[in-house]
């Protein structure tokens, strides 16, 4: 399916991770991310793919969520990614089957779903490893090679991504937004 290339009247983010767990650090990430898109996007439309629709909402107002997880909210986390313009991954150290390998399969399953119908994609702040499964090495590098930017937290995710075949011109080091 191929996208239009014209700039549209809004411009409509989707921010995907683990949003909307009580937890400080994804919290804090996400409020820099909005904070910074909304001030260097004008007319810009954030929705945030959340597990706790009314945490995040009061958290963050000024943004949409959609419901999101694994069983519940997966009709609605593909109609959101599909009518977006970019799909954000990240921040934060999802990128990694230590947790477990189906942990790192939900979080590549969002661009995933975004390359499938021909949003664009990036990932921000992201960090990368332990890949401990060939099956998650070789998933990841497939579907990382399709971002337009892969942003890391830290010089070991970029290496990580160089070592399982992301061309290096994709791969940059960035602040982690937490501590912005």
């Amino acid at each position: 399916m191929e996208r239009e290339n014209h700039m549209p009247d809004r411009y409509r983010l989707v921010l995907s991770n683990t949003y909307g767990h009580p937890n400080i650090g994804d919290e804090a990430i996400l409020g820099s991310m909005i904070s910074e898109l909304s001030k260097q996007i004008e007319n810009v439309e954030i929705l945030v793919l959340t597990l706790r629709p009314s945490l995040t909402r009061r958290n963050h107002p000024g943004v949409q969520v959609v419901k999101s997880g694994v069983i519940d909210g997966v009709i609605s986390t593909v109609k959101a990614i599909r009518q977006a313009d970019l799909l954000i991954v990240g921040g934060g150290g999802i990128i990694q089957d230590q947790t477990s390998l189906g942990n790192l399969l939900f979080h590549l399953s969002r661009p995933l779903v975004a390359s499938l119908f021909g949003v664009p994609f990036m990932c921000y702040a992201v960090g990368a490893g332990p890949l401990k499964a060939d099956i998650g090495r070789r998933f990841t590098a497939a579907i990382m090679k399709r971002a337009e930017l892969i942003m890391v937290r830290d010089f070991p995710s970029a290496e990580l991504f160089r070592r399982i075949g992301i061309p290096a011109e994709l791969v940059h080091v960035t602040a982690d937004p937490a501590v912005n």
